[in-house]
C-alpha cells in the first residue's frame, strides 16, 4: 500500500474502511496528479530527440 511505501498515513481508516484523506495525503495526491503530464512531457522530449537524431527514420 502507498501508506507503507511512503512511511506516512495517506488515508485515515475506520477499521478496513477509508474514512478520509490526511493532510499529508492531500499533498501527495496533488503531486501524484502531475505524474501523467510529466510522463507525456518525457515522451515528447524523447520523440523530439529521436526525430532530431534520426531524421531519415521519421
Amino acid at each position: 500500500m502507498l501508506d507503507d511505501e511512503s512511511g506516512v498515513p495517506i488515508f485515515a481508516r475506520n477499521g478496513k474502511h477509508l474514512s478520509e484523506i490526511t493532510d499529508v495525503g492531500k499533498l501527495i495526491v496533488a503531486i501524484a496528479g502531475e505524474i501523467p503530464g510529466c510522463a507525456q512531457d518525457i515522451k515528447k522530449i524523447a520523440q523530439d530527440h529521436f526525430a532530431f537524431s534520426h531524421p531519415h527514420l521519421t
